[in-house]
């Protein structure tokens, strides 16, 4: 799996791991469904309508910054828990039954991928994260998995003794982020041979630091927070130079290593910088890329800038959640739009001529995926995998007149 820095347009929720003290008192063991936060009300009403709770009970928090956490018990020793705005935190089933409409939690692209891949050992929980989620299996062994792309991660390792990281992994967390505690340890144990790192580390304050199959950093991600200046001296002289001349007030807060040159660094909210010794300087500016997702594309959260180093000129490469890919040109001009088989969206329909749209709605029966745009035109593709070319006007074009 290629990763690239992943900006984020909308925060997901935040995922911490608290020890919680006992319950304050028997009162705290017998509450009743209506004592609840009301989203977790509604939740029990439309997942288990059928089922009453066994028993109910709060968990105060030791923590001053958290609020206090409710779990809740059926039969079968199935239990969840929410937090103090009735979010679920964790849905545990230790004989791997998940009734009523819970069982869509555990039947999906992941749970297809760990079914293949761990066929005896059955799913009993599933946590969700700021990254995605975590899946308990019966073994107790915990995967984790990138929710908008379903992207198997790796295994869970023991925050509290992790042996298994190496030690020049945690030298370079102890050099760079002493004061920081670990919050995920995610192992790659992917067989995918495009997977191309070895350890995932989440350090409380969700900073993201991705190690390659050497275990050297290949991106580091402080999600808004700004990076140690430790690592920003520890840059290449020429990347530093470049920075100190063109962005002297950069608030570095993410940077992504990538064919060992190439340095992609986020240098404000609104601003990438790609940095390569070797090859021309490319500078993204987020905003305009916004810009486009926001005006073509409804509901979208998220997604992954690139710059693919396999074209002849420099390009943005943006990766949507939906399977969209959209290839842009320095001057954020898009090149091609590919649905990956997906059906182009209403709107989006409007980045091509009217006659393209008119055409379609009269004689076409499938619906378009990708559109590339080429030295004659359009080159299109249907949901049938038909292609079809018109010119720069909408013209529909025959193999002879290209």
């Amino acid at each position: 799996m290629k990763r690239s820095i992943s900006i984020q347009c909308l925060l997901l929720s935040f995922f911490c791991i608290t020890f919680f003290s006992g319950c304050s008192n028997d009162d705290d063991y017998n509450l009743k469904t209506k004592q609840l936060p009301i989203e977790a009300q509604n939740f029990l009403t439309y997942h288990l309508p059928d089922q009453s709770p066994s028993k109910i009970e709060k968990i105060t928090s030791t923590d001053p910054e958290s609020g206090d956490n409710y779990k809740v018990y059926f039969q079968d020793d199935l239990s969840i828990t929410f937090d103090q705005t009735g979010d679920w935190l964790n849905i545990t089933s230790p004989n791997g039954i998940f009734p009523g409409t819970l069982e869509r939690f555990v039947s999906n692209e992941d749970s297809k991928y760990i079914q293949k891949n761990y066929p005896n050992d059955p799913i009993v929980g599933v946590t969700p994260t700021f990254f995605g989620n975590i899946f308990t299996l019966q073994s107790s062994k915990e995967l984790a998995f990138q929710t908008f792309q379903y992207i198997f991660l790796g295994e869970i390792l023991n925050i509290n003794n992790p042996e298994e990281l190496p030690a020049s992994i945690k030298q370079f967390i102890s050099r760079h982020f002493p004061e920081a505690k670990y919050q995920t340890i995610i192992k790659n144990t992917s067989i995918n041979a495009e997977n191309d790192y070895n350890y995932i580390v989440w350090l409380n304050g969700n900073i993201e630091l991705v190690f390659d199959t050497n275990n050297n950093w290949k991106e580091l991600d402080g999600y808004g927070k700004l990076l140690p200046t430790s690592i920003i001296e520890s840059l290449p002289i020429k990347v530093k130079e470049y920075l100190t001349n063109r962005y002297p007030e950069a608030q570095i807060t993410a940077i992504l290593l990538a064919h060992s040159t190439e340095y992609t660094i986020r240098v404000s909210k609104t601003h990438l910088v790609v940095i390569d010794p070797e090859k021309e300087y490319i500078s993204i500016q987020l905003d305009k890329i916004d810009e486009f997702i926001n005006k073509y594309f409804v509901g979208i959260t998220s997604k992954t800038i690139s710059t693919p180093d396999y074209y002849t000129k420099p390009i943005i490469k943006i990766e949507l959640p939906n399977g969209f890919v959209i290839i842009m040109n320095k001057y954020y001009q898009w090149l091609t739009i590919n649905g990956n088989g997906h059906p182009f969206p209403e709107a989006l329909l409007n980045v091509l001529p009217d006659e393209i749209n008119q055409y379609m709605v009269i004689n076409a029966k499938e619906k378009i995926t990708k559109v590339e745009t080429v030295d004659y035109g359009y080159q299109i593709v249907l949901t049938n995998g038909e292609e079809l070319k018109f010119d720069f006007k909408g013209k529909l074009l025959k193999d002879e007149d290209i």
